[in-house]
């Protein structure tokens, strides 16, 4: 007996998929993601959303991208993490154009990592962060850094606004009380802000601390030469040579002890 089929009403019935989504590769969340830092798997993010999340092979992608998706801050983070990606084999990396393109190359990762516990596939006894010296792509050969290295490289590279007073010669005192001006105020204690006060340091030829108590006595939450024409500089250059004294004094006294 034939049985027609309502195809027309299947089709009604069926719900309606909206693809609005990117696929993630299993092997991504069950491997690959206790097996890399925490940058390299948000740039690795970056590279799944541009290729598969396109359904493409590869894409260019430049350094600007992965630091305004991923919210890392350094260039170079980003170039370590790729770098760490590119040694695990989990991607490879096109560099003859202007833009690097990306390439997923999940089949090769899993030659180069020790396989979970639980899995049934063979231990791989190639070592981590071996580069293949047949891959078409250039490939960078330096090891990446391990996550408490490259924790401490980039901790070299954090800017203090405190530290970058200090280097200038200013008190410590000075500095805390100017502070909880620029706090009040709401100010930021970025590089930027500093460098500007640096300039404008310059221009005054005046000593830092000199200029760290005006900014105090005025609440003043930063610093520009010209605020000071109409100011008389005289009573804080004499406070600051009082103070000079009375520095030397102490100092006196620790040599002849």
């Amino acid at each position: 007996m034939n049985i027609g089929v309502d195809f027309d009403k299947f089709i009604k019935q069926a719900v309606t998929v909206e693809e609005n989504y990117t696929k993630m590769p299993n092997i991504v969340i069950d491997s690959i993601m206790q097996n890399v830092s925490a940058n390299a798997y948000k740039c690795l993010n970056v590279i799944v959303r541009c290729t598969l999340g396109y359904q493409r092979e590869s894409y260019q992608i430049a350094q600007t991208l992965f630091l305004e998706i991923t919210g890392i801050k350094r260039k170079e983070t980003v170039i370590d993490a790729i770098r760490e990606l590119e040694q695990l084999k989990i991607i490879s990396v096109d560099r003859s154009t202007h833009i690097n393109t990306f390439f997923l190359t999940f089949d090769q990762y899993e030659k180069t990592v020790l396989v979970r516990k639980n899995s049934t596939k063979s231990v791989s006894t190639e070592k981590p962060y071996q580069v293949s010296t047949n891959n078409p792509y250039s490939v960078s050969t330096e090891k990446p850094y391990p996550i408490k290295e490259r924790k401490k490289k980039e901790n070299i590279y954090k800017f203090s606004f405190t530290e970058s007073l200090k280097k200038l010669g200013a008190d410590d005192r000075l500095i805390q009380d100017w502070l909880v001006v620029r706090k009040t105020k709401k100010a930021s204690n970025s590089e930027t802000a500093f460098k500007g006060f640096d300039r404008e340091l310059k221009k005054s030829n005046l000593d830092v601390n000199t200029v760290l108590r005006i900014c105090i006595e005025r609440s003043w939450q930063g610093f520009t030469a010209s605020w000071l024409n109409n100011i008389d500089l005289s009573s804080y250059q004499e406070t600051a040579k009082s103070q000079d004294v009375k520095l030397q004094a102490v100092s006196d006294s620790f040599v002849e002890f």
